[in-house]
This record gives structure tokens, C-alpha cells and sequence, in this order.
């Protein structure tokens, strides 16, 4: 079971004759293990440019299986702020419009992965360690010449939610010429923290007959997903733009004149609206009960003006419990606001 690639041949072509390997760079994931170290091979797509994924086992996060094939394999994670961990490489034989293709690997769900969350990272609230305990499915991705264009959905694995390793199988037609292969895991269910390990990861060429007697087979699906350089892009400049909101002492928004919007509400509805998936949350604290409606009702009442539409935004009022959500600031600055983007 832990050399499955001659198998696997046996399994999808008539006898091995007709199913043809699509190289992959290190496709065991092979290299010194460590915290946030990229396999050789392989770039790194995430969210956070200097976060890639782990090269396990690796002390640092306590007790992990050995590898299912050679001496190491990829530890990815999820996040509670909807990022994940994403890895590609450009492949030395383009996938080929209309063609199948059997991606296979070994994959497990760890129990024991504690780290610092990304959401205390960015928010300042101290170094408590979370438990990445939340299970993750696993996608496949293609892009057709380079990592900076959309990326294309081939395939997305059941929740992977065992602890010792197990083999899949999926099988997909390509819906384009493709020439950078891309792997992620996505969140199984509730958002959090979570994690996937991955090991022995295999391409193939395969017959159309051979590919739709999987019982893992995707049609050429039209699922285009926006970059993460996108959305962090987008994220900067909310966050530049809403750190310039205040409010007047009778709870008004400041602005440049008494009869027009405030230019940060503005410029941030405009951007909600060229994104219209995203998602804006807006928390507001106050002493005073009233005056924290009127905070509320004059944010409302601005973003609704400058043309954001009631689904791309909330605003509400700070409680505690809202303290672990990945905020762009701490809600105990002078503003008493603050603010965070989701990209579903």
C-alpha cells in the first residue's frame, strides 16, 4: 500500500499499458522538516507569502506519524479567517484540454498540530497557541499558464477526518490546456483552524473509460476562484481605508464637509461592489448604549448611501466573545471600531 504508483498503473489502464505519468516535482514532498519550509519543487500560492506550509514530522508540533512514503511529507493548514495553505509548481507536460487525468495521494487529519493562530497574529492579542483541530478536504487546481491567473477547480477530495493514512483516488477532465498544478485544502464544515497532511501525490494520463469508472470523477467544472494576492490586495486597502472612519462627539461620521460622505466609506463601498462576494463585518464599542446605536445606525446609513448592499455588509455591536475573529485592529484603539473582509 505504500508504494501504490505501479499499482495504480494496474488499476486505471489495461493492465498499466494505457495510463501515462504526468511528471511531478518531488511529488513526495521531500525535504529538511521544519515549521513554514516550502518542499523543493514547489512555490508557495497562500494567503500569507511568508507562512508557507510544514515539511513534517517535525518535533515542533509535538508527536506526528511517519511518513506513508519516504522520509517526509506536507503538513497544511486552515485557518479561522477562511485562508488556507496553498502550494503549485509549473509542469513540465501541460495538461491537455478535453483529457483525463487520476490524481492520487495518501492523506491523514492530525490531532495534535498547536500553533499560534493567524487571526492572533494580526490582531495583537497575545501568543496563546491554538489547537488546528478542525478537518479540511482537499482540492486540485489547475492554472492555465502561471499562478497569478484564476485558478480552475479539477477536483475536491471527501473531509478528511482520519488519523492514520489513507489512499484516494480522483479522477477528472481537464477543462483547459493547463500548464500549473495546484494543490489546497478547504474547510470541511465549520470555520476554524484545522490541518491536512499530505504524502505521494501522483499525476496520470488515462483513458476517458478509465477515468469515469472512479468513483471519485469531476466533469470539467466552470468554478473559477479569485487569486489570494486579490483578496489581499482588497484586505490592505479596507484596512487602510477604515482606519481613516471616526466618529464626531454626538456620534456622527467625521468627514471632509457636513454634506457629503466620508471618502474612506466611499472608497471601500465602491470596492464591495467590483467584489460582490465579499463580505464586510463592522464592530463598534461605546460606553454609552445610545451613543453606540447612533455609531451603528450612522455607518449603516453611510455605507448604505455610498451604494453597498445590506448582504456585503454587517455592523455590530462589540461583545468579548468577538475577540478571537481575525480583526484588522484591536477594538480598544480611540476609534472603538474595527473591521474584517471575508472572501467566501
Amino acid at each position: 500500500m505504500r508504494f501504490f504508483g505501479i499499482g495504480l498503473l494496474i488499476l486505471l489502464g489495461i493492465r498499466g499499458l494505457c495510463a501515462q505519468p504526468v511528471p511531478l516535482e518531488n511529488s513526495s514532498f521531500e525535504d529538511t522538516p521544519g515549521h513554514s519550509r516550502l518542499p523543493r519543487g514547489w512555490v508557495n500560492l497562500g494567503l500569507y507569502p511568508d507562512n508557507p506550509p510544514d515539511i513534517q514530522p517535525t518535533v515542533e508540533f509535538r508527536k506526528q506519524l511517519p511518513a506513508f512514503h519516504g522520509k517526509t511529507y506536507l503538513g497544511m493548514v486552515i485557518r479561522v479567517d477562511r485562508s488556507v495553505e496553498v502550494i503549485g509548481q509549473k509542469l513540465a507536460e501541460p495538461l491537455e484540454k478535453g483529457h483525463f487525468y487520476v490524481v492520487a495521494f495518501a492523506a491523514h487529519h492530525s490531532k495534535t498540530i498547536v500553533a499560534q493562530s493567524q487571526a492572533q497574529k494580526n490582531s495583537g492579542y497575545g501568543l496563546s497557541l491554538t489547537h488546528y483541530s478542525h478537518t479540511a478536504r482537499l482540492q486540485i487546481l489547475g492554472a492555465r499558464e502561471n499562478p497569478e491567473e484564476e485558478w480552475l477547480l479539477l477536483a475536491e477530495s471527501p473531509t478528511i477526518d482520519h488519523a492514520d493514512w489513507k489512499h484516494y483516488e480522483m479522477a477528472f477532465q481537464a477543462p483547459d490546456d493547463l500548464g500549473f498544478f495546484i494543490i489546497r485544502p478547504v474547510h470541511a464544515g465549520k470555520i476554524g483552524d484545522g490541518n491536512v497532511m499530505l504524502d505521494r501525490l501522483t499525476l496520470f494520463e488515462v483513458p476517458e473509460k478509465a477515468a469515469r469508472s472512479r468513483p471519485l470523477f469531476f466533469e470539467p467544472a466552470d468554478t473559477a476562484y479569485t487569486l489570494p494576492k486579490v483578496i489581499v490586495e482588497m484586505k490592505q486597502q479596507v484596512q487602510s481605508w477604515g482606519s481613516q472612519i471616526g466618529f464626531e462627539p454626538d456620534a456622527s461620521l467625521k468627514s471632509s464637509s457636513p454634506d457629503s460622505l466620508p471618502q474612506p466609506v466611499v472608497k471601500i463601498a465602491a470596492l464591495l461592489r467590483q467584489h460582490p462576494r465579499a463580505r464586510l463585518t463592522i464592530a463598534v464599542d461605546d460606553d454609552q448604549p445610545d451613543r453606540l446605536q447612533r455609531k451603528i445606525a450612522a455607518l449603516q446609513q453611510a455605507f448604505g448611501l455610498a451604494g453597498a448592499s445590506d448582504g456585503q455588509l454587517q455592523v455590530l455591536p462589540w461583545k468579548p466573545d468577538l475577540d478571537a475573529q481575525p480583526w484588522f485592529w484591536p477594538i480598544f484603539l480611540p476609534q472603538k471600531m474595527t473591521m474584517r473582509l471575508e472572501y467566501p
